[in-house]
């Protein structure tokens, strides 16, 4: 799939696109995976070290790949056609063709997707940002983001849950103690069926 100049595909894809909840744990040497995933074989991988720098970042959607480290900074490439499914039809592992100048369209079209996650958090804001400054610095036009909220820079998972990873890696428990409304509700109605019969005996 590359027809991307269809804007109904890419929100497709954006409305889909999802960090998934797998092991974030830091290993031996203090690095993190952080896996998000959406339709069509679109991915993004984010490896990132103990005090919260990026180590890289792999994106691939519809054939093409932006990868970003520091110190090579931004990247493009493509997956041959040929390349992108098993006779089966299942995604295998490929050769990425990686380009010796990034392609301009190719980070247009990054940014778009990404500019349209409504659950865009740190991880894509960043390669976003990356992608447009690279384009604004080589003379292109970057892509504003469509979808713009305080949960774009979030490190932490969006799903609520008693405790979450932070992106020092430790757990920490939630203050929210508050009582669920249905059971207050409840609990009043009880209360009152208590007290009537106290009041009428």
């Amino acid at each position: 799939m590359r027809n991307l100049e269809d804007s109904n595909v890419l929100e497709n894809i954006a409305t889909r696109f999802r960090r998934l909840r797998g092991d974030e744990t830091f290993d031996a040497n203090d690095i993190r995976t952080i896996w998000h995933r959406g339709p069509q074989r679109t991915e993004l991988l984010t490896w990132e070290s103990r005090n919260g720098s990026l180590i890289k970042q792999e994106f691939s959607f519809a054939g093409l790949v932006i990868e970003y480290t520091p110190e090579q900074g931004i990247r493009t490439g493509i997956i041959p056609l040929s390349d992108q499914v098993t006779d089966t039809g299942q995604p295998r592992s490929t050769v990425i063709r990686m380009q010796s100048q990034p392609e301009p369209t190719t980070l247009q079209k990054a940014s778009k997707l990404l500019g349209l996650v409504p659950e865009r958090d740190y991880y894509g804001q960043h390669l976003m940002e990356i992608a447009n400054d690279w384009l604004v610095q080589n003379g292109h036009q970057p892509v504003a983001p469509t979808i713009t909220s305080s949960e774009n820079f979030n490190r932490a998972p969006i799903e609520p849950e008693s405790t979450w990873r932070t992106i020092t890696g430790f757990s920490q428990h939630r203050t929210d103690n508050s009582i669920p409304l249905p059971v207050i509700a409840i609990a009043g109605v009880v209360l009152g069926i208590i007290l009537g019969l106290l009041v009428f005996q």
